[in-house]
């Protein structure tokens, strides 16, 4: 068992530094990590947000709707699979590329003329931390 305890003036980070260090090499873990995360962002896309994404506008149903399109976020695919990740020794980070990515993740500012709410795709839910935990352990009792 692991026990933290806060120490002033360091991070959690620092505080895991030593350990992480006498871990090695983890990529082939992160990249497991950021498959399985790139496939829950997937997935998002499928259910329409964990928790639900705001609705769209009814113009915006109605230009989808015209052009065979039903789901939120999916237009042409290209946000969906733009999302990628690199994982390095230790860590991963997971995103999306486009014009669109950031907005769509977090919304337009309030302020803004379009006022696009937040509908975040990239998303790990406590289910996902304690999947994420069972990969990494899953690889270093392989190790």
């Amino acid at each position: 068992m692991i026990t933290l305890t806060e120490v002033p003036g360091k991070t959690a980070s620092d505080a895991m530094a030593p350990l992480i260090a006498s871990l090695g090499d983890l990529s082939e873990a992160m990249g497991a990590v950021g498959e399985y995360v790139v496939g829950q962002s997937h997935r998002q896309f499928e259910v329409g947000g964990a928790p639900a994404w705001a609705p769209l506008k009814p113009a915006t149903i109605k230009r989808k709707a015209e052009q065979g399109k039903t789901k939120s976020l999916i237009w042409d695919a290209i946000l969906r699979n733009s999302i990628a990740y690199d994982a390095g020794k230790d860590s991963v980070s997971v995103g999306a590329g486009g014009p669109y990515a950031l907005v769509h993740q977090f919304g337009s500012p309030s302020d803004s003329k379009q006022n696009i709410p937040a509908r975040p795709y990239v998303v790990v839910s406590d289910e996902d931390r304690n999947t994420i935990g069972e990969i990494i352990n899953e690889y270093l009792f392989m190790k």
